[in-house]
C-alpha cells in the first residue's frame, strides 16, 4: 500500500491536481501511514519535479489559475496543467 500511495502521491503534485493529493493524504492517514512519510517519499518529490520544471523555465505558477507548463504551442506558450 505504501508504495502504490507514495507513487500517486508524486503525480498529483506534478498534475497541480490539489483535490487528488488530498484525497490520497486522507487515504494514506487513514490506512496508518506516518504523516511525515506521505510528505517524504510521495508529496516532496511532486515538489522537487515541479521545482525543477520551474527552474528550466518548463513550468511557472500562474496566480490562483494553477500550474502551467511551457511548451512550443501557438497560445503564447503555455499550457494549463492544474489549479492551484
Amino acid at each position: 500500500m505504501p508504495d502504490d500511495t507514495f507513487s500517486a502521491m508524486r503525480p498529483s503534485i506534478t498534475a497541480g491536481a490539489p483535490d487528488t493529493a488530498c484525497d490520497l493524504a486522507q487515504r494514506a492517514l487513514a490506512a496508518g501511514l506516518a504523516p511525515l512519510d506521505a510528505m517524504q517519499n510521495g508529496y516532496v518529490p511532486g515538489m522537487q519535479a515541479v521545482g525543477g520544471q520551474f527552474a528550466q523555465g518548463k513550468m511557472f505558477f500562474a496566480g490562483h489559475d494553477g500550474l502551467r507548463r511551457s511548451d512550443a504551442g501557438g497560445d503564447g506558450g503555455a499550457s494549463r496543467i492544474g489549479k492551484a
